[in-house]
């Protein structure tokens, strides 16, 4: 907690609305945390427990990070319009374009996340066995 704090502290959460912007990005980092975090648990306890188990965990995880990415969604939006004040015409400057590159990443990302959503998790359903390379199929 006190390392996704310390974003607040640099960057562009020095700007003003500077505690405001601090907290978005605290949860930001904490959301990153809590989602990449999750990844070497989740493979570990599909490949090893027991699957009516694994299929309860990875269900949770689910359910949270669905809130967790809609959260992200709103504190992304939300620090951009702060960041540009609001202007569309400031996408074009260099933390625009940043920003862009980001969207791209986090775009990706999500497409990863409906693939195992869609693949991944109805195979663990099903009592499919886990194997390596499961989601690149």
């Amino acid at each position: 907690m006190l390392a996704c704090a310390s974003f607040a502290f640099r960057g562009h959460a020095l700007e003003e609305p500077r505690l405001f912007l601090g907290l978005l990005i605290t949860f930001h980092i904490l959301a990153l945390a809590f989602w990449v975090g999750a990844f070497v648990p989740l493979l570990r306890a599909a490949r090893f427990i027991d699957p009516a188990l694994a299929r309860e965990i990875v269900h949770d995880f689910g359910e949270k990070a669905l809130w967790v990415v809609g959260g992200l969604v709103i504190v992304g939006l939300l620090t951009l319009g702060i960041l540009t004040h609001w202007r569309v015409s400031a996408l074009l400057s260099p933390y625009g374009q940043f920003f862009v590159l980001k969207l791209v990443v986090f775009v990706v990302v999500l497409g990863l996340a409906g693939l195992n959503k869609l693949q991944f998790t109805p195979a663990l359903w099903r009592g499919e066995p886990i194997r390596a390379g499961r989601m690149s199929k």
